[in-house]
């Protein structure tokens, strides 16, 4: 059963994947954004060397501001429980901050998805 992750992506990342999705059926937006993170996730287990442990709690992120230098769009991924918590497990123990690592991941997507096409 896939569990809903509801992040923030800036809207110049999404406007690009969705031009990706458009022009190549077989992505999704969704997809897309959720596998450039599972890849994310991997390279950082590898670099860790195992998956990362079981996580304490995690901090509630901050309110969105005014003063964002890009415009943000909420943004809902489908995934898999296991998948979400490996993903949130990597985010804990590199102390970074799921929207941001979510679409760090989904603009590096995005570039070899355009590297390959050229």
């Amino acid at each position: 059963m896939k569990h809903k992750l509801c992040v923030y992506v800036p809207t110049r990342i999404l406007d690009q994947l969705t031009e990706i999705s458009l022009n190549s059926p077989e992505f999704t937006v969704s997809d897309l954004i959720r596998d450039g993170a599972l890849t994310e996730v991997e390279r950082l287990e590898k670099e860790n060397g195992e998956p990362f442990p079981a996580r304490g709690k995690m901090k509630v992120g901050r309110p969105l501001g005014g003063n964002r230098a890009e415009a943000l769009t909420p943004f809902t991924i489908l995934m898999e429980k296991e998948e979400m918590e490996r993903l949130k497990n990597t985010v804990f123990w590199t102390r970074q901050r799921i929207s941001p690592f979510i679409s760090a991941a989904a603009e590096k997507r995005a570039m070899r998805i355009r590297k390959r096409k050229k």
